[in-house]
């Protein structure tokens, strides 16, 4: 599918104001997140961007959106392009954390834990280190942290486990 092009079709059509389509675009691009040439790819043509733009403040709220589908297609995708070497430096110059840190305050447990690790890809490489504690966004990722660490395992089943305390 990356061959035959489907990393610009999904960045072409994610462009539309339809949430059905916008929907769909992520979730294929997050499909290909998971090949090591597409998240290259992902990168190379900024199709990260529905991403990343979609967690922009004020952002997508007329129409409701980002909605869980989009959620979770999104932190998949973060994950993936996190993860991977060759995408890691170019995702967390582009607002990853801005997009990870909206996705630590999701209603779903597993989001939660995928936009943890998202962050734990992120902070293997030590030069995001001063990049992840140097940011104005900081204190955007350590609260959400502490909440998902201290309150939320007092006040809810969620109860992070030894890897998303990393």
């Amino acid at each position: 599918l990356t061959n035959a092009g489907a990393v610009s079709v999904f960045k072409a059509l994610s462009a539309t104001e339809d949430i059905l389509i916008a929907e769909q675009c992520v979730s294929g691009i997050a499909m290909l997140s998971s090949h090591p040439m597409s998240r290259v790819q992902i990168v190379e043509q900024h199709a990260d961007a529905i991403i990343f733009d979609s967690y922009k403040e004020g952002a997508g709220e007329q129409c409701g959106w980002p909605s869980d589908e989009m959620e979770f297609g999104a932190v998949l995708t973060l994950y993936n392009l996190s993860w991977h070497e060759e995408t890691r430096r170019v995702v967390m110059s582009r607002g990853a954390v801005k997009a990870i840190t909206q996705l630590l305050h999701s209603d779903d447990d597993e989001t939660r834990r995928i936009a943890l690790q998202s962050l734990h890809n992120l902070a293997i490489d030590p030069e995001n280190i001063p990049l992840l504690m140097g940011s104005k966004d900081t204190a955007d990722v350590l609260d959400p942290l502490r909440y998902l660490a201290c309150e939320m395992a007092v006040c809810t089943h969620f109860k992070p486990d030894s890897f998303a305390l990393q």
